[in-house]
């Protein structure tokens, strides 16, 4: 994080400290905005909610497709304490910008909007992560004295990525009622090009990570189903961390 502050002082001298009036030319334009991108997003992957929170305006807006509207920098930063929470201390999300789709536009007198897509990672170690999620986003910077401030976004268009895709009919194969310990009945349903899982109340998402193996979008968990002798579906293995942790047998 050390590094990540010098980094942020560096940049400020350079981009920061310069005029919020005036014309600014395209190239130096979105120069600016990928490097604010970069840092602001860097906070997020670290959850870092102190710049994180740096970065926004009193009167900060967020729409999102599937979460609403977030009316308020206090009322963001609620929602990201509860994102940072336990589980993504223990299994970290990192966002990825798909830098050739990005377009900033200078808007006159106040700062800049930008729009592009990026792509979301589940990290397991330094070496592994899994792609979980593709999604589209508009960006409302505001250039103030003491630097560019994000003041409006709009997230829309998510679509869940794995890392392989299968076709219909080898994803229903293994739809069905799995048996498991202590009367658990765990249902296996497709969801377009994925599946899901519910276990009583709870329900997640399973993506693809080869032919029989599928993994959750928000911890190291897999999901592995076992053909018997006749080619059919007959159970599924469930890991965490990699250990196996349960196991349970297809209901005819």
């Amino acid at each position: 994080m050390r590094i990540l502050n010098i980094l942020f002082l560096i940049i400020g001298n350079q981009v920061f400290g310069q005029p919020t009036t005036g014309t600014i030319d395209q190239q130096s334009l979105f120069g600016q905005v990928i490097i604010i991108d970069s840092i602001f997003f860097q906070a997020l992957n670290n959850c870092d909610l102190k710049t994180y929170e740096s970065f926004l305006t009193d009167d900060f807006e967020f729409y999102h497709d599937r979460g609403g509207l977030t009316k308020s920098r206090a009322a963001e930063m609620k929602s990201m304490a509860s994102f940072c929470g336990e589980q993504r201390q223990r299994q970290k999300l990192r966002r990825e910008l798909i830098r050739e789709s990005v377009e900033v536009s200078a808007i006159k007198d106040f700062g800049a909007v930008q729009t592009g897509r990026h792509r979301f990672f589940l990290v397991i170690d330094d070496k592994t992560e899994k792609v979980i999620e593709e999604a589209k986003f508009t960006n409302v910077w505001q250039k103030q004295s003491t630097g560019w401030k994000l003041s409006r976004v709009i997230s829309y268009d998510h679509k869940p990525l794995s890392q392989v895709t299968l076709a219909d009919t080898a994803l229903d194969q293994y739809t069905g009622k799995y048996q498991m310990a202590r009367d658990r009945v765990l249902i296996i349903t497709r969801n377009q090009k994925l599946l899901g899982v519910k276990d009583g109340d709870w329900g997640a998402d399973l993506y693809p990570e080869s032919n029989s193996k599928f993994y959750l979008d928000h911890g190291n968990v897999q999901f592995e189903f076992i053909q018997g002798q006749k080619g059919l579906v007959e159970k599924v293995i469930i890991y965490e961390n990699g250990t196996q942790v349960e196991q349970g047998t297809r209901k005819r």
